[in-house]
């Protein structure tokens, strides 16, 4: 049986590191919360605007990407396809569009971080599956990126079947009105999570990691090296990084590696 090791980057619960969000910025186009991008955090917090009485989008004319007079859900699938899909371009606020936004209310630093987990050693050309799992002891977790990077050895198929992102129907956590995508890269795999936007479901504070995709990879070199690391992207997609969006701001946990030899 091939033995197998857990990289979390933390033992126990009291050790998770704290991240601080991404800080506040200047609003651009699609920017719900003020942090200065457009990313998959701005659709979570534009969903508990719209259907949860969460926080007003700190300015009007960036919260409109769809540029219709409204904002709703129609923005929401422009910040998907946008930031996600890359099949949305985004027009760049006129002089002084958010000269009057609110400020943004930054949260806390949170603990908060990735792992994964996979065997420690295997024979070259075997195939064996890796998770990416996330812990977080203090919120919910509502959405993420992932960007897997594979050296020396090859990621083959990529899916969240069978993890808590799965579909409630499929033994998952993850609603039916929510967003998933899962896709290989050229040098690994790339994957987008956001549960419903018609009510206030997330992955729960807890201490023990979530499960949030697997990977069947084959072992091609004497040993290899798995990395969540920024920069992969899917056939149709922009570059993702390693994010999690809790209480709709985003924040970056901290890069984890697995090694495995042969």
């Amino acid at each position: 049986m091939v033995p197998v090791f857990t990289l979390l980057g933390f033992v126990g619960c009291a050790s998770v590191a704290e991240v601080a969000p991404q800080p506040a910025g200047a609003p651009v186009t699609a920017d719900m919360n003020g942090d200065g991008l457009a990313d998959l955090s701005d659709a979570v917090f534009l969903r508990e605007y719209l259907f949860n009485h969460g926080p007003k989008p700190v300015c009007d004319v960036a919260a409109d990407p769809l540029t219709d007079g409204l904002v709703e859900m129609g923005d929401e699938m422009v910040i998907l396809s946008y930031a996600i899909d890359g099949t949305s371009v985004l027009s760049p606020l006129y002089t002084g569009a958010c000269d009057h936004a609110d400020a943004a209310e930054v949260p806390a630093t949170t603990r908060v971080a990735f792992g994964l987990s996979g065997p420690s050693s295997a024979a070259q050309t075997e195939i064996f599956d890796v998770a990416v799992t996330v812990t977080s002891p203090e919120k919910a977790v509502q959405a993420w990126t992932l960007s897997v990077h594979a050296d020396g050895c090859t990621v083959q198929s990529v899916t969240t079947d069978g993890t808590d992102a799965a579909l409630v129907d499929k033994g998952g956590q993850r609603p039916r009105h929510s967003y998933a995508m899962a896709e290989l890269s050229s040098a690994g795999a790339v994957s987008a999570v956001m549960f419903d936007w018609n009510a206030p479901t997330a992955l729960a504070a807890r201490a023990d990691p979530w499960t949030l995709l697997t990977m069947r990879v084959e072992l091609v070199d004497p040993s290899c090296t798995i990395s969540l690391v920024g920069g992969e992207q899917g056939p149709t997609g922009p570059k993702l990084r390693n994010a999690v969006t809790l209480d709709g701001w985003t924040f970056v946990p901290a890069d984890v590696e697995l090694k495995i030899n042969g």
